[in-house]
């Protein structure tokens, strides 16, 4: 009777390996990984991300993220350049490009950001033609023509700098006062703001972010 059931139970191994296995395996992955994502192009080269207010990770240009299907808050952010923060929407199954060009606030961060500027960045950045993009945040507000500023002293130390800082919602004006000191904090916060003025504009007419050396 025993050797009867022998071939029985084989062919139910069998099965299980071949059947049922590979079903219980497509169903782990189907459930537990996404085959949603979200490839970054980035000008310059190097930035960090941050998804949905999460963690910043350090990525490189053509870097792929796995993500749920749904809208997403981006931010992305390098020293000596603006900060950019915006949103996505992405179907599930797809994989969507999300190109950020970020404004160099130095010389060399300029220079940087103007090497790695490729076309496909360029024409795909924020879902706009990038220079018809700049050129239209231009003509919205013209103070773009002036900006970034940046004041040192004598010894070329930084005292302040002024900057630009859109979002798919909004434009900033940002301010980074080098100090930690609140006397010297409001002499280079009334600077800048005496600088703007100088140019023709009314600060009044624009969101004004501040920072400092130490917050």
């Amino acid at each position: 009777m025993i050797e009867n059931k022998k071939p029985v139970i084989i062919i139910s191994i069998a099965v299980a390996i071949f059947v049922v296995l590979p079903i219980i395996i497509f169903l782990f992955f189907k459930v537990f990984t996404s085959d949603t994502h979200i490839k970054f192009l980035c000008a310059p080269s190097q930035v960090y991300i941050s998804i949905d207010n999460k963690d910043k990770t350090l990525i490189k240009s053509g870097t792929t993220f796995s993500t749920t299907a749904g809208k997403h808050t981006i931010t992305v952010t390098k020293s000596d350049y603006a900060s950019y923060t915006g949103t996505i929407n992405v179907d599930k199954g797809q994989t969507k490009s999300y190109a950020v060009v970020l404004t160099g606030l130095t010389d060399a961060a300029k220079q940087a950001e103007a090497a790695d500027l490729t076309d496909e960045i360029a024409q795909t950045w924020s879902g706009h033609d990038f220079n018809s993009y700049n050129n239209n945040l231009s003509k919205k507000y013209p103070i773009m023509k002036v900006l970034p500023y940046v004041k040192q002293s004598d010894d070329s130390s930084l005292i302040y700098k002024i900057y630009a800082e859109s979002s798919s919602d909004n434009f900033y004006i940002s301010i980074y006062l080098n100090t930690c000191s609140s006397y010297s904090y409001n002499l280079y916060k009334d600077d800048a703001i005496s600088w703007i003025k100088s140019k023709g504009f009314d600060p009044s007419s624009y969101i004004i972010k501040y920072s400092s050396l130490c917050g």
